[in-house]
């Protein structure tokens, strides 16, 4: 079970699995501005499942995970996502031959599946 209860102003506290969370919103919102926003949270979700995917692909084959780093760049409209990108940014000293393997992997997030904007997940170096 999530449960989430407020906190100083229109901050809030979601507790999951023993694990606490918090949001706010601007001040310019009428919030404290002190922790991410529920949409920072929710493109954060996204990103989060997608790196699991990446290191989780990584460990499985004893790839050092030094040196990646994964970023999200949405395209909105408006309030709402149009697509999105997600660019698992990779060291010079990556396995070449790992690189399909690798992509195939990131995609599979389980919250991407969720999703009902097109998203694309690609490898830089």
């Amino acid at each position: 079970m999530i449960s989430a209860v407020n906190r100083n102003k229109l901050g809030t506290e979601i507790s999951v699995n023993g694990y606490t969370l918090n949001t706010d919103v601007p001040v310019q919102m009428g919030g404290d501005g002190k922790f991410p926003n529920p949409f920072e949270m929710f493109l954060s979700s996204f990103l989060a499942c997608t790196a699991t995917s990446v290191f989780f692909y990584l460990r499985k084959h004893g790839i050092s995970p030094e040196g990646i780093k994964l970023n999200l760049d949405p395209d909105m409209e408006g309030d709402h996502i149009k697509s999105a990108v997600i660019t698992v940014l990779l060291p010079a000293s990556f396995p070449a031959e790992s690189e399909a393997p690798l992509l195939a992997f990131a995609k599979h997030c389980k919250v991407g599946s969720h999703l009902n904007f097109p998203y694309e997940v690609k490898l830089t170096r």
